[in-house]
């Protein structure tokens, strides 16, 4: 599904938008369990007040999204240090990262599109 947002939003292939992403961060996070690299995800500040978030998972992520779970909240606590408000847009069809971002505490703010494809707007205030 990463690919699939990237290739949507972007034009531009998922390795090219990871370094692009890590290099406009404040702050960039690799999630890992037992040494394992689970994923990647930061904060691009957008202004003054609102930073955009982004995750990039590998499968892994998936068989060990508990870990992330119990890990979230201090973890969201090191984005809100960079900026009070945090944004993300997660495609429609993207149901896992749509309730991870619930389950972080993020709410439904409406729906962009993006060419032929709808991405749902979530934010949270610190």
């Amino acid at each position: 599904m990463d690919r699939m947002e990237c290739a949507a939003l972007f034009a531009a292939p998922i390795d090219y938008v990871l370094r692009e992403s890590v290099a406009l961060s404040s702050v960039a996070i690799t999630i890992t369990h037992e040494d394992e690299p689970l994923g990647l995800f930061g904060v691009v500040p957008e202004s003054e007040q609102v930073g955009l978030v982004w995750l990039v998972g590998s499968d892994g992520l998936l068989r060990h999204q508990t870990h992330l779970l119990r890990k979230a909240e201090a973890l969201i606590q090191v984005l809100f240090e960079v900026r009070p408000c945090l944004t993300n847009i997660v495609h429609e069809k993207n149901t896992v990262h749509r309730r991870w971002l619930h389950h972080f505490g993020f709410k439904r703010l409406g729906v962009e599109q993006h060419g032929p494809h709808n991405f749902i707007q979530f934010a949270r205030m610190q």
